[in-house]
């Protein structure tokens, strides 16, 4: 029901600290579209059990180091996205 209505700031903070994340929610949330590169998805609507006994029994150590790498690329990028929004907004301003 929160789909598109928040993006959780525990995810972001995960993300730009270079962990990965465990995503319980649906595929078309702001927060997964977004982050996804840096993380493993769980769909609310079947059995989180199963779906954690499978995840469980694919990971590694190599599965995990690599989506810790794309949380450290997707920081820079956010990042510049932020900076580049705000001097948008800055530009803006100071047409007017």
């Amino acid at each position: 029901k929160w789909t598109h209505a928040a993006v959780p700031s525990k995810a972001v903070s995960s993300i730009c600290a270079g962990g990965s994340i465990l995503f319980l929610g649906n595929e078309n949330s702001d927060n997964w579209f977004m982050l996804q590169r840096a993380g493993w998805r769980l769909n609310p609507t079947e059995s989180i059990q199963h779906q954690i006994e499978n995840l469980l029994a694919d990971i590694s150590f190599e599965k995990i180091n690599s989506k810790k790498a794309e949380a450290k690329l997707l920081a820079i990028e956010l990042s510049k996205l932020v900076t580049t929004t705000y001097q948008q907004i800055a530009e803006k301003i100071l047409r007017n």
